[in-house]
């Protein structure tokens, strides 16, 4: 990801100040912070946004003791555990890999499914921890935020000016 951060910074700065060097210096100081943040706190990120909160055993046997059986099932380490409260039926994984995974529920589909439909919609979120799913996931949505950041970026400096005129327009097609 930092990478194309780089290549992106590259033709953005030959575009907008005949600079290649100075563009992908400028995204890559700006990409690796939010590569190595993305990376250790999405788990973190996912659950702020979601307002999540980590239980424990005794704070919701029912689904603790489904994913933990589910976990031992397929000999990876029970993830911690965390429910959301909204009437929308939901689940979803996070985490970077399964030491340090989250699995969810909605309080709506807590409601809505008996022992074994849970247990099925569990086991699918765990199999997302097992397959890194969740760390895939996670690149893909910060390498879509660096496009949208990308696009404002162009769209304000062609809004405001600063473009070197003498640069080809073409090059904005590699973008």
């Amino acid at each position: 990801m930092t990478l194309l951060m780089i290549v992106v910074g590259s033709v953005f700065g030959a575009y907008f100040a005949g600079n290649f060097i100075g563009g992908a210096f400028f995204f890559m100081i700006f990409s690796l912070p939010i590569a190595l943040y993305s990376y250790f706190y999405s788990d973190s990120i996912v659950l702020r946004a979601y307002g999540a909160k980590i239980i424990e055993r005794q704070d919701n046997p029912r689904l603790y003791g489904i994913v933990k059986k589910i976990a031992d099932l397929n000999g990876l380490p029970t993830p911690r555990i965390a429910i959301v409260s909204s009437s929308t039926p939901n689940a979803f994984a996070t985490g970077r890999n399964p030491e340090n995974a989250v699995v969810a529920a909605t309080t709506g589909i807590m409601s809505v499914l008996d022992d074994h439909e849970l247990e099925g919609v569990m086991a699918h979120e765990m199999a997302h921890v097992k397959n890194r799913d969740t760390l895939v996931m996670c690149v893909a949505a910060v390498i879509a935020g660096f496009i949208s950041f990308a696009a404002r970026m162009m769209w304000w400096n062609s809004m405001f000016g600063g473009r070197n005129r003498n640069v080809h327009p073409g090059i904005m097609i590699l973008v």
